[in-house]
């Protein structure tokens, strides 16, 4: 049975939860609501910190808070549900220690979210929308403008070859997020300016597809036949690299 970790959104973690239904599979971790470059500055390089449970525990007791902007910041915790999102174990971090088989990833994060800072920036930020933060939100700063769809495909870059020397084995695919429907004309942009100018050596990059309005659920989440799509895009990929890699060798045999 393959072993699965997932990196990005609902994206990400739905299409390897279609994969498990389908083709047999367990997933041992998910990161969610961490941005590429937040989480690479935190976890990978350690340039920079997490904010500290001091600041956030008013965030966290505030009862004006809304539920969902608890379980993003927790999300971004390590000594929170990092990498385990829906209580998914050992979880990413953990999982990454010992081999897996798949890993799935997109840009979700990075078309849309920007980070919230706290102390003149001394933590790393963390995404978080103000508008969940009940009277807490006067303690945050916000970005004044989306991330840099350079600086992305940099972070990008970094990250995916810090998971390829985790994971020599593993196949790592990327996926687009579909976001062409998109009611604002800024992400509808970034979406496909990013899509159209980033390419991989490390991972395998799924093209951005135009998701049917009928497979819509929401602006960003999509009836499970979507998801089916890209576990199978994901299996028929993994099926030619393996029959790619047989029939080298079968060249290789016939030139000795």
């Amino acid at each position: 049975m393959q072993k699965i970790i997932t990196f990005g959104s609902c994206m990400s973690r739905y299409t390897a939860n279609a994969y498990r239904r389908l083709f047999g599979a367990e997933l041992l971790g998910s990161v969610y609501h961490n941005r590429v470059d937040r989480f690479y500055n935190i976890y990978v390089e350690r340039s920079k910190k997490e904010v500290s449970p001091q600041v956030l525990r008013p965030i966290l007791s505030d009862p004006n808070a809304l539920p969902v902007a608890r379980i993003m910041i927790e999300n971004q915790l390590s000594d929170g549900t990092l990498g385990k999102h829906a209580g998914v174990k050992p979880g990413f971090l953990s999982a990454l220690e010992q081999p897996v088989d798949l890993i799935i990833c997109d840009n979700f994060c990075e078309l849309i979210a920007r980070l919230q800072f706290v102390e003149d920036q001394k933590y790393a930020g963390m995404w978080i929308n103000q508008k969940d933060l009940g009277e807490a939100r006067s303690a945050f700063a916000l970005e004044p403008q989306l991330l840099d769809l350079e600086t992305a495909r940099e972070y990008w870059f970094r990250f995916s070859t810090w998971l390829r020397s985790k994971q020599p084995a593993a196949s790592i695919v990327f996926v687009n997020f579909p976001y062409e429907h998109h009611p604002k004309t800024q992400i509808v942009e970034r979406c496909r300016a990013f899509a159209e100018s980033f390419a991989s050596e490390t991972m395998h990059v799924v093209p951005l597809m135009k998701v049917p309005p009928v497979l819509l659920k929401t602006t960003s989440h999509f009836s499970h036949l979507q998801y089916a799509m890209y576990a199978g895009y994901i299996r028929d990929l993994q099926g030619f690299r393996r029959k790619h890699a047989e029939d080298n060798e079968a060249d290789d045999l016939l030139l000795r």
